[in-house]
């Protein structure tokens, strides 16, 4: 399932503001930085904004969710994009940079290569995971001859997929959709910067229902 809905936010001029003013950490499963958490910084825009989410899904329906929920930043690296899924429920993305258009696609496993040996971890992910996310973590160390290496194994991950959908990260768009998809991030374009605000929905009960 995946629900897109544009002009998500009446002010998101305001969230950049709060987005650029904060302080952000490196994470090592991505190519960026993140925020503390949402709630700790605003737990009326937590809690909105995951509503926002739950309603593309659940819509007229009181919700009782866990999730976790960042500002994220990232800049350009060829060797992000790599295909992969979530253990959450739900995920859901705001795009709040007006200069970008750097977006989301969701993908299937081709055929021929399901069951392969290269997708045999819990989560569905490569087995070289790892080695992407030292990368991540790390990516200021790595030579050129390595960067390479990266490349090539984002190459041969992502070469067992193909591509069902796609959406642009129009400023203010919300994308939200079913944690386990196979999905990548665009490649950022080179001398701008992705800003975007991210929740991971972990639990969701239903209060009336």
């Amino acid at each position: 399932m995946i629900a897109s809905r544009d002009g998500i936010f009446k002010h998101p001029n305001q969230l950049v503001k709060l987005a650029n003013k904060i302080d952000y950490s490196n994470v090592e499963h991505i190519r960026g930085v993140r925020s503390k958490p949402l709630h700790e910084i605003d737990d009326e825009l937590f809690k909105s904004f995951n509503m926002k989410i739950l309603s593309c899904f659940y819509p007229d329906q009181e919700i009782d969710f866990f999730a976790k929920t960042y500002f994220q930043k990232n800049n350009y690296d060829i060797n992000d994009g790599w295909v992969n899924k979530n253990d959450c429920l739900i995920m859901g993305i705001v795009y709040l940079d007006p200069n970008s258009t750097s977006g989301i696609s969701f993908h299937n496993i081709k055929d021929n290569c399901r069951g392969s040996d290269f997708l045999k971890s819990n989560s569905g992910w490569p087995l070289d995971q790892h080695r992407k996310h030292d990368y991540f973590k790390n990516y200021d160390k790595y030579s050129e001859e390595q960067k390479k290496e990266i490349q090539e194994l984002k190459i041969k991950n992502n070469s067992m997929f193909y591509k069902t959908a796609s959406f642009t990260g129009e400023y203010n768009r919300l994308v939200a959709f079913d944690g386990q998809m196979f999905q990548s991030s665009e490649v950022q374009e080179k001398d701008k910067e992705r800003l975007i605000l991210i929740s991971f929905i972990e639990k969701i009960k239903v209060v009336n229902d």
